[in-house]
């Protein structure tokens, strides 16, 4: 009997959840694939991705995929990625919407095999669009005339402007765990 939920009283808890299961087994079945969740401890079958390392013969389906992409520790462990704190950002592969994708570089993590520039896996500093915040001062002006034409001249300088704003630049955010089935 599949789960459903057009009638939840007649479907017992048992068998609402032991279908559940099933549902989610088949959803996420996929060893390496990476899940959003909501609390602060990961699903049966899933680790944080929180730049552990892991003994290849106890994770050997996991390694299979990722290798040592994220770092070893030696050879006889390998690093899950680490995303805690990080902002997700879509693979650019070469379709020219993310403008510094060249310039990607490598996490500094010991042992990681990955390839800077335009790959899964590699980072960007945080950094604001270039712009500029212009104000001027007149700081003296004076006014002559001669032969009945006014003439001004006037002294000005450039100022800056104070710095505002937090630690960081970012959109309104909310945490999740970034996970990894095993």
């Amino acid at each position: 009997m599949a789960w459903t939920a057009a009638n939840p009283a007649v479907i017992g808890a048992a068998t609402k959840k032991s279908n559940y299961d099933a549902l989610w087994d088949n959803l996420a079945c996929f060893t390496g694939a990476v899940i959003l969740w909501p609390t602060d401890t990961a699903p049966s079958g899933f680790l944080e991705c929180d730049g552990s390392s892991l003994l290849r013969a106890t994770y050997a389906a996991l390694f299979a995929i990722i290798g040592t992409l994220y770092g070893t520790a030696d050879v006889t462990h390998f690093n899950l990625p680490d995303y805690r704190g990080r902002f997700l950002r879509a693979w650019d592969h070469a379709f020219g919407r993310d403008p510094d994708r060249a310039t990607r570089t490598v996490p500094g993590t010991a042992g990681a095999t990955l390839t800077a520039g335009d790959h899964v896996g590699t980072e960007q500093v945080e950094e604001f669009k270039a712009h500029a915040h212009v104000a001027y001062s007149v700081a003296s002006m004076s006014a002559t005339f001669a032969a009945g034409q006014p003439m001004m001249n006037s002294t000005s300088m450039a100022l800056s402007t104070q710095a505002a704003g937090g630690n960081e630049t970012r959109p309104l955010n909310t945490n999740v765990m970034v996970c990894i089935k095993f």
